[in-house]
């Protein structure tokens, strides 16, 4: 069994940062991470999604050139050029971390971490590989993952996360975003600008309900200008797959049929990991 030091579970921006610095102090230490370094913030959250917001706000400048005395050109989104662009900019990032590990020596370990138990004063930590390692001292940093609505499942095809929605390679010609939070809110307005038309569901009376309150006022009306639909105190009940398309039962008793679905509720703990009595310090 390879002793390390410190253990560090997941490798996102809370995992590699720690084992940068740390082995800048000249400690060992290992990075368990089934997938790419970077987590979800660089491989399919803030870093890829406005590499989407730079290009959906050029598209719109485009369309609205004639306001700068221009002339409109009607031309329609390359999208998987498109994501492209997006792809080569997390590349690139996540190349980046990848260099500092090799500088400073920190091993990767690609395997998902299942088990935390006390070893002899250390702490073992049980891979999906069927591998164990030990670790002096064992950090989480796990992050989270995309929360759905009861009987609700996030397929990816028609269903999608946050995750999902940047990994599809063409444009719907409709789309659901259910949940006005800060996530909901940036792909409807993505999406609207690349000629997508987007309802927001939003169960709680107003969008960004955790923002400031001023703020929700300003955004509201500049999502509806857009053209972005944007429904309040309705909530969504169930999704059937009709000949039309996704048919959504809302709680207000309408219905709304869409191509795809955007499941923005929030997200949770990824704590997918067995622990004894008595957690790693």
């Amino acid at each position: 069994m390879k002793e390390y030091q410190v253990v560090i579970i997941g490798g996102g921006p809370g995992g590699y940062e720690t084992a940068i610095r740390l082995a800048q102090y000249g400690i060992t230490c290992a990075v368990v991470e089934s997938q790419r370094l970077g987590g979800v913030c660089l491989n399919c959250g803030c870093i890829p999604t406005k590499a989407l917001v730079k290009s959906a706000e050029l598209y719109r400048e485009m369309k609205e050139a004639d306001q700068y005395g221009l002339p409109v050109v009607d031309v329609p989104v390359d999208y998987a050029r498109v994501l492209e662009r997006k792809d080569k900019i997390v590349e690139q990032l996540v190349g980046g971390i990848e260099f500092l590990f090799k500088k400073r020596s920190i091993e990767v370990i690609k395997a998902r971490a299942t088990a935390v138990t006390p070893l002899d004063g250390k702490w073992k930590v049980s891979l999906d590989s069927g591998e164990e390692i030990s670790g002096d001292r064992v950090i989480l940093a796990t992050g989270s993952v995309p929360k759905s609505l009861p009987n609700i499942t996030i397929d990816e095809v028609d269903v999608l996360s946050s995750t999902g929605i940047l990994a599809m390679d063409k444009l719907p010609k409709s789309l659901a975003v259910i949940g006005g939070g800060v996530i909901g809110c940036e792909f409807a307005s993505i999406m609207n600008s690349f000629g997508v038309e987007v309802h927001i569901i939003e169960f709680l009376p107003r969008i960004v309900a955790l923002e400031d309150d001023e703020m929700c006022r300003r955004l509201a009306p500049a999502l509806k200008k857009q053209g972005i639909k944007v429904n309040t105190k309705v909530g969504l009940q169930t999704i059937k797959k009709t000949d039309a398309g996704l048919e959504l039962g809302l709680s207000n008793d309408s219905t709304l049929v869409v191509e795809k679905v955007l499941m923005a509720v929030g997200r949770a703990p990824n704590l997918d990991i067995e622990f004894p009595a008595g957690a790693p310090e």
